[in-house]
């Protein structure tokens, strides 16, 4: 007796429809863990980078956010495909998140910024002199803490930003000298939010480049079967 292909097209599109059912089993939330995941290696990486001359640091948050968006698509291929407004939440908060951090890592990298211009300031070398330069690295560490907390309050991280966006300068005494230095943001005040409002913008449309991919692929049909494999074959 001749096989029906009928037959093997019916075989063709439960596996079909099992396929895609198991394809779909994965949470849409394990995107969002794998991106948060990131965020830390790569907003320490950025608050070192976001800072360069004529806004080049943008180009690595670009970079930044398509590979992290490229690690989320991937994590998320074989989830159920995601609203639009999902894909934008996702971006959204991964980006905002690695902005945070890169901006944190900016603030903790202000007190040692502003001691290695105290210390260039003194034209005297600092060798065999290990109780001078402890000294000096305390000095500025506690006035830079102080200066924010009272010109900036409640200080800290968020008296770092306030005093990036409205002035981004520090008169910072020597500490081993009665004079002193002036400490200057490469990007401050307008520029400095300026820079902060494009790379989240740009990491953020990045990001969710990636994942609009996933909205792409073939929606799943109910019975799970192709163009092909819904059509009788003849006998």
């Amino acid at each position: 007796m001749e096989p029906n292909s009928n037959d093997h097209g019916s075989d063709a599109s439960v596996v079909s429809n099992a396929s895609a059912g198991q394809a779909a089993t994965r949470w849409i939330g394990w995107a969002l863990v794998a991106g948060l995941a990131l965020t830390i290696p790569a907003g320490v990486l950025l608050g070192y980078l976001a800072a360069l001359p004529f806004f080049l640091g943008l180009f690595f948050f670009m970079l930044v956010g398509l590979l992290i968006g490229a690690v989320m698509f991937r994590v998320a291929a074989k989830a159920p495909r995601p609203p639009v407004g999902a894909i934008w939440l996702l971006g959204s908060v991964v980006s905002g998140a690695t902005l945070v951090v890169s901006l944190w890592a900016e603030y903790r990298a202000l007190p040692a910024g502003v001691e290695k211009l105290v210390r260039g300031s003194i034209a005297e070398s600092f060798a065999g002199r290990e109780d001078e330069r402890v000294r000096l690295k305390h000095g500025v560490h506690e006035f830079v803490a102080t200066e924010l907390a009272r010109a900036y309050p409640p200080g800290g991280f968020l008296g770092y930003l306030r005093w990036a966006a409205t002035d981004g300068k520090l008169k910072c005494p020597r500490i081993l000298r009665t004079s002193t230095v002036e400490y200057r943001l490469a990007q401050r005040q307008v520029l400095w939010a300026v820079r902060v409002a494009l790379s989240m913008l740009l990491m953020e449309a990045m990001i969710v480049s990636q994942l609009l991919a996933l909205r792409g692929r073939e929606a799943d049909t109910a019975d799970g079967a192709g163009p092909g494999l819904s059509e009788e074959s003849p006998n």
